[in-house]
């Protein structure tokens, strides 16, 4: 009976250790993004993707995570949404966050989800403000080098309510997108957007290089088949993770960093994406 246990114990400890590796230790994904479009003095731009931290702490001041950021030398930092999570709100690890890289490089942010429904989304984004971080608000900015301009637009999360229908929230994204959707129409225009599964719409404004996230990678990746469920999408979605390449238009897709609802990963370490601009 006592080596049944003992046996009992030991497959708990080592299931313990296998679903802490899985959500903790963070994979760098490395992609090149070429498109000739990309001003000539933004050719070889590097940009790192953070999505859906969800509150999450990798270790004291978010070192392990802070660490990876600044040993990869980024230009720019994009986060695309759910830096915080609605469910169990909690700021201090953001803003650790923020703080430990803020003068690493410049910072863009939209909203997800889950600070849109936290109803304290406004109060949140005031406090990124005062750190440096660019609040893209159904907007853009952009970044000059010589005579060139790399254009940066950006949405907030369209949803309002935790059960927001899909024509809700597609209705939301659109006029959204109609608020900045001809603005220099001849550049490269790249757009923060929290939610890949309206790539469709993206790509009818006009948007050539989207950042996204929200898919979680799609919870539990599966071999050949890929990630499991993700919101909006439903089961074995089309865009969890990855680079996605339509009529001319590229979908990066963050597989997140943290967890909410389903609080485990499985096969699918929490990601940051590093991206390097191409003009050929």
């Amino acid at each position: 009976m006592v080596k049944y246990i003992l046996v009992a114990i030991f497959i708990i400890i080592l299931i313990t250790i296998f679903i802490y590796y899985e959500n903790n230790v963070i994979d760098e994904t490395k992609v090149n993004i070429i498109n000739k479009k990309i001003p000539k003095n933004f050719n070889g731009y590097k940009i790192i993707h953070i999505s859906d931290l969800h509150s999450k702490s990798f270790g004291y001041k978010q070192k392990r995570l802070v660490d990876r950021i600044k040993s990869n030398r980024p230009d720019l930092i994009f986060i695309t949404g759910d830096f915080v999570d609605s469910r169990n709100y909690d700021e201090k690890p953001c803003l650790a966050l923020i703080k430990e890289i803020k003068n690493i490089a410049p910072i863009y942010y939209v909203t997800g989800n889950h600070e849109s429904r936290s109803g304290k989304s406004k109060e949140f984004c005031n406090k990124l403000s005062k750190f440096g971080v660019n609040i893209l608000l159904d907007k853009y900015e952009y970044i000059s080098l010589g005579e060139d301009r790399l254009n940066i637009f950006g949405i907030f999360d369209a949803s309002v309510k935790i059960r927001d229908s899909k024509r809700e929230i597609e209705t939301r994204v659109n006029e959204k997108l109609d608020k900045i959707k001809g603005i220099r129409e001849t550049e490269l225009r790249i757009l923060l957007a929290h939610r890949p599964e309206y790539f469709k719409n993206y790509k009818e404004a006009g948007f050539d290089i989207i950042f996204s996230g929200h898919a979680h990678g799609g919870q539990w990746r599966l071999p050949i088949i890929g990630g499991l469920m993700a919101p909006a999408q439903g089961w074995f979605p089309k865009y969890t993770s990855g680079v996605h390449v339509e009529d001319g238009k590229q979908l990066i897709i963050s597989r997140g960093l943290g967890n909410s609802a389903f609080p485990i990963r499985l096969f699918n370490h929490p990601e940051l994406i590093i991206v390097n601009l191409k003009d050929k």
